[in-house]
């Protein structure tokens, strides 16, 4: 009868000679320890690195859209600005509801819906 251990592995169930190998070796161990830590060490520079890309990118994104923001002032300064009440005609009246616009109505109710078309 063979016992089966109950502590769940990674990826270890491949080559069950492997972890034998380990603890005869104690070289392997080191080494397999070694090229996770540089893996490791790895990953955390390339994360860096996008977050610092990132960053970067992001400040030129503010960068540009103030420029904008700061040219479109520029222009409006130099035109006068923007007046109230100016731009729109004498003839606009928002609340009256002119010709283009259309209200609902409801469709007008037949008897036959009720039965007292037929007869």
């Amino acid at each position: 009868m063979q016992l089966t251990s109950s502590v769940p592995t990674l990826g270890g169930g491949d080559r069950p000679g492997e972890d034998a190998a380990y603890h005869k070796d104690p070289d392997v161990a080191l080494a397999r320890m070694a090229a996770i830590q540089e893996a490791r060490e790895r990953q955390q520079r390339l994360l860096e690195e996008a977050s610092a890309r990132a960053l970067r990118e992001q400040k030129e994104r503010e960068e540009r859209k103030r420029a904008e923001v700061m040219e479109k002032l520029k222009k409006l300064e130099e035109n006068g600005g923007h007046k109230l009440g100016a731009g729109a005609g004498d003839d606009y009246l928002p609340l009256s509801g002119g010709a283009s616009t259309s209200s609902y109505r409801p469709p007008k109710r037949s008897a036959c819906a009720r039965g007292g078309c037929g007869g």
